[in-house]
Protein backbone atom coordinates (compact mmCIF):
# COMPACT_ATOMS: atom_id res chain seq x y z
CA UNK A 1 0.00 0.00 0.00
CA UNK A 2 2.84 2.12 0.39
CA UNK A 3 2.69 3.03 -3.33
CA UNK A 4 -0.76 4.95 -2.81
CA UNK A 5 1.22 8.21 -2.42
CA UNK A 6 1.64 8.95 -5.40
CA UNK A 7 -2.24 9.43 -6.65
CA UNK A 8 -2.15 12.68 -3.91
CA UNK A 9 1.23 13.68 -4.69
CA UNK A 10 -0.08 16.61 -7.26
CA UNK A 11 -3.40 17.17 -5.16
CA UNK A 12 -0.51 17.86 -1.94
CA UNK A 13 1.91 20.01 -4.32
CA UNK A 14 -1.23 22.21 -5.82
CA UNK A 15 -2.06 23.88 -2.50
CA UNK A 16 1.44 23.92 -0.82
CA UNK A 17 2.49 27.34 -2.41
CA UNK A 18 -0.51 29.18 -1.57
CA UNK A 19 0.11 28.07 1.54
CA UNK A 20 3.43 28.80 2.29
CA UNK A 21 2.39 32.86 1.29
CA UNK A 22 -0.51 32.75 3.69
CA UNK A 23 1.60 31.97 6.20
CA UNK A 24 3.85 34.66 5.55
CA UNK A 25 1.28 37.17 5.75
CA UNK A 26 0.09 35.84 8.39
CA UNK A 27 2.62 34.93 11.09
CA UNK A 28 3.66 38.54 13.01
CA UNK A 29 -0.26 39.06 13.60
CA UNK A 30 -0.60 35.12 14.44
CA UNK A 31 2.41 35.44 16.92
CA UNK A 32 0.84 38.58 18.67
CA UNK A 33 -2.45 36.99 19.17
CA UNK A 34 -1.02 33.50 21.01
CA UNK A 35 0.63 35.73 22.93
CA UNK A 36 -1.85 37.61 23.89
CA UNK A 37 -4.17 34.46 24.47
CA UNK A 38 -1.83 31.78 26.10
CA UNK A 39 -2.68 31.21 29.66
CA UNK A 40 0.15 32.48 31.62
CA UNK A 41 0.53 29.06 33.24
CA UNK A 42 1.34 28.11 29.90
CA UNK A 43 3.60 31.17 29.36
CA UNK A 44 5.44 30.14 31.77
CA UNK A 45 6.56 26.98 30.86
CA UNK A 46 10.24 26.38 29.20
CA UNK A 47 9.82 25.19 25.62
CA UNK A 48 12.61 23.03 25.90
CA UNK A 49 10.91 20.96 28.29
CA UNK A 50 7.73 20.63 25.78
CA UNK A 51 7.03 17.28 23.93
CA UNK A 52 4.74 17.74 21.10
CA UNK A 53 3.32 14.60 20.28
CA UNK A 54 2.33 13.04 16.33
CA UNK A 55 -0.65 11.17 16.24
CA UNK A 56 -0.12 8.12 17.56
CA UNK A 57 1.87 8.82 20.47
CA UNK A 58 -0.96 11.03 21.63
CA UNK A 59 -2.93 7.96 20.76
CA UNK A 60 -0.76 5.82 23.24
CA UNK A 61 -1.26 8.55 25.88
CA UNK A 62 -5.13 7.98 25.55
CA UNK A 63 -5.05 4.56 25.68
CA UNK A 64 -5.94 3.71 22.03
CA UNK A 65 -2.75 2.15 21.74
CA UNK A 66 -0.81 3.09 17.79
CA UNK A 67 -0.75 0.12 16.35
CA UNK A 68 -4.11 -0.22 14.47
CA UNK A 69 -5.89 2.43 12.90
CA UNK A 70 -8.93 2.91 10.47
CA UNK A 71 -9.13 5.96 8.45
CA UNK A 72 -11.81 6.24 4.85
CA UNK A 73 -11.02 8.42 2.78
CA UNK A 74 -13.23 11.21 1.36
CA UNK A 75 -13.06 12.33 -2.09
CA UNK A 76 -14.73 15.20 -3.51
CA UNK A 77 -17.35 14.21 -6.24
CA UNK A 78 -16.75 10.25 -5.91
CA UNK A 79 -18.16 9.94 -2.23
CA UNK A 80 -18.37 13.32 -1.12
CA UNK A 81 -21.97 12.25 0.65
CA UNK A 82 -21.13 9.00 2.17
CA UNK A 83 -20.89 9.44 5.98
CA UNK A 84 -20.35 6.80 8.87
CA UNK A 85 -21.31 7.74 12.22
CA UNK A 86 -18.41 7.05 15.01
CA UNK A 87 -15.50 6.23 12.07
CA UNK A 88 -12.70 7.95 11.12
CA UNK A 89 -12.32 9.72 7.77
CA UNK A 90 -9.86 12.39 5.89
CA UNK A 91 -9.26 14.39 3.10
CA UNK A 92 -5.79 13.39 2.73
CA UNK A 93 -5.25 10.89 0.09
CA UNK A 94 -2.49 9.62 1.98
CA UNK A 95 -4.87 9.20 4.80
CA UNK A 96 -6.46 5.43 4.34
CA UNK A 97 -5.54 3.48 7.11
CA UNK A 98 -6.61 0.02 8.17
CA UNK A 99 -5.48 -2.22 10.28
CA UNK A 100 -1.28 -2.22 10.90
CA UNK A 101 -0.72 -2.90 7.23
CA UNK A 102 -3.35 -0.92 5.08
CA UNK A 103 -2.19 2.61 4.12
CA UNK A 104 0.35 4.60 2.48
CA UNK A 105 2.99 5.01 5.19
CA UNK A 106 1.45 2.64 7.48
CA UNK A 107 3.69 -0.47 7.19
CA UNK A 108 3.99 -2.86 10.50
CA UNK A 109 1.31 0.08 12.05
CA UNK A 110 3.97 2.89 11.69
CA UNK A 111 6.96 1.09 12.73
CA UNK A 112 9.58 -0.10 10.57
CA UNK A 113 9.68 -3.97 9.30
CA UNK A 114 13.08 -4.46 11.53
CA UNK A 115 11.29 -3.10 14.59
CA UNK A 116 9.11 -6.50 15.07
CA UNK A 117 5.92 -7.53 13.26
CA UNK A 118 2.37 -6.29 14.27
CA UNK A 119 -0.12 -8.86 13.91
CA UNK A 120 -2.75 -8.17 10.92
CA UNK A 121 -5.97 -7.07 11.90
CA UNK A 122 -7.92 -9.56 9.77
CA UNK A 123 -7.22 -11.33 6.49
CA UNK A 124 -7.40 -7.89 4.30
CA UNK A 125 -4.73 -6.49 6.45
CA UNK A 126 -2.87 -9.66 5.56
CA UNK A 127 -2.75 -8.73 2.00
CA UNK A 128 -1.63 -5.84 3.15
CA UNK A 129 1.17 -6.97 5.03
CA UNK A 130 2.33 -9.31 2.15
CA UNK A 131 1.96 -6.66 -0.53
CA UNK A 132 4.57 -4.63 1.65
CA UNK A 133 6.68 -7.71 2.43
CA UNK A 134 6.96 -7.60 -1.57
CA UNK A 135 5.17 -10.76 -1.54
CA UNK A 136 2.41 -9.65 -3.46
CA UNK A 137 2.72 -7.19 -6.55
CA UNK A 138 -0.02 -4.50 -6.70
CA UNK A 139 -1.54 -6.36 -10.03
CA UNK A 140 -1.52 -9.47 -7.30
CA UNK A 141 -2.85 -7.25 -3.99
CA UNK A 142 -5.87 -6.11 -6.73
CA UNK A 143 -6.86 -9.75 -7.36
CA UNK A 144 -6.29 -10.68 -3.95
CA UNK A 145 -8.96 -8.03 -2.89
CA UNK A 146 -11.50 -8.30 -5.39
CA UNK A 147 -11.70 -12.32 -4.68
CA UNK A 148 -11.78 -11.17 -0.33
CA UNK A 149 -15.70 -11.09 -0.37
CA UNK A 150 -16.88 -14.06 1.15
CA UNK A 151 -20.79 -13.28 2.48
CA UNK A 152 -24.27 -12.14 1.45
CA UNK A 153 -24.85 -8.74 1.66
CA UNK A 154 -28.24 -8.41 0.91
CA UNK A 155 -28.64 -5.56 -0.86
CA UNK A 156 -24.53 -5.21 -1.80
CA UNK A 157 -24.49 -8.94 -2.96
CA UNK A 158 -21.14 -10.34 -2.08
CA UNK A 159 -19.63 -7.85 0.77
CA UNK A 160 -16.30 -8.63 2.67
CA UNK A 161 -16.69 -10.12 6.41
CA UNK A 162 -13.72 -10.65 8.91
CA UNK A 163 -14.09 -14.34 10.05
CA UNK A 164 -10.98 -13.78 12.07
CA UNK A 165 -10.22 -10.60 13.85
CA UNK A 166 -6.75 -9.76 16.02
CA UNK A 167 -7.73 -6.40 16.43
CA UNK A 168 -10.77 -5.87 18.43
CA UNK A 169 -11.00 -2.41 17.79
CA UNK A 170 -11.81 -2.89 14.33
CA UNK A 171 -15.07 -1.32 13.74
CA UNK A 172 -16.84 -4.42 12.26
CA UNK A 173 -20.22 -3.89 13.52
CA UNK A 174 -20.39 -0.40 11.88
CA UNK A 175 -21.51 0.84 8.60
CA UNK A 176 -21.37 3.24 6.15
CA UNK A 177 -24.10 5.04 4.52
CA UNK A 178 -23.43 5.19 0.91
CA UNK A 179 -24.87 7.58 -1.42
CA UNK A 180 -26.38 6.66 -4.16
CA UNK A 181 -24.48 9.24 -6.03
CA UNK A 182 -20.97 7.22 -4.62
CA UNK A 183 -18.49 5.22 -6.78
CA UNK A 184 -17.75 2.88 -3.83
CA UNK A 185 -21.72 1.95 -3.74
CA UNK A 186 -21.72 0.85 -7.11
CA UNK A 187 -25.51 0.74 -8.47
CA UNK A 188 -28.13 3.33 -9.28
CA UNK A 189 -30.80 3.73 -6.08
CA UNK A 190 -31.78 6.89 -4.48
CA UNK A 191 -30.98 7.94 -0.82
CA UNK A 192 -28.60 6.52 1.25
CA UNK A 193 -27.70 2.52 2.22
CA UNK A 194 -25.61 0.84 4.72
CA UNK A 195 -22.65 -1.11 3.98
CA UNK A 196 -20.53 -2.63 6.26
CA UNK A 197 -16.84 -0.59 7.20
CA UNK A 198 -15.00 -3.93 5.95
CA UNK A 199 -16.50 -3.82 2.63
CA UNK A 200 -16.40 -0.09 2.24
CA UNK A 201 -13.05 0.08 3.12
CA UNK A 202 -11.96 -2.93 0.68
CA UNK A 203 -13.26 -1.11 -1.98
CA UNK A 204 -11.44 1.82 -1.17
CA UNK A 205 -8.15 0.15 -1.53
CA UNK A 206 -9.19 -1.84 -4.36
CA UNK A 207 -10.01 1.72 -6.07
CA UNK A 208 -6.70 3.35 -4.59
CA UNK A 209 -4.72 0.16 -6.23
CA UNK A 210 -6.53 -0.51 -9.67
CA UNK A 211 -5.54 3.24 -10.46
CA UNK A 212 -1.93 2.58 -8.76
CA UNK A 213 -1.83 -0.05 -11.54
CA UNK A 214 -2.37 2.25 -14.53
CA UNK A 215 1.02 4.47 -13.41
CA UNK A 216 3.35 3.92 -15.67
Amino acid sequence: MTRFQRCGSLLVASGFSALVCLAAVDASAADRAEAADTPAILAALDAGDVTILDDPAAMTVRGQGSNYRYVLVRILGLNTFDFGPGLDWTWNPFGYRYGAWGGPGWTNGGQALDLGIVTPADAMDELFMAHDQGYLSDAGLVFALAGLPNANGGFWGLIYVPTSINDPGLPVGQNVWVSGASLFGGRFYFGWRPMPFPEYSRRQALTGMRLLTLLP
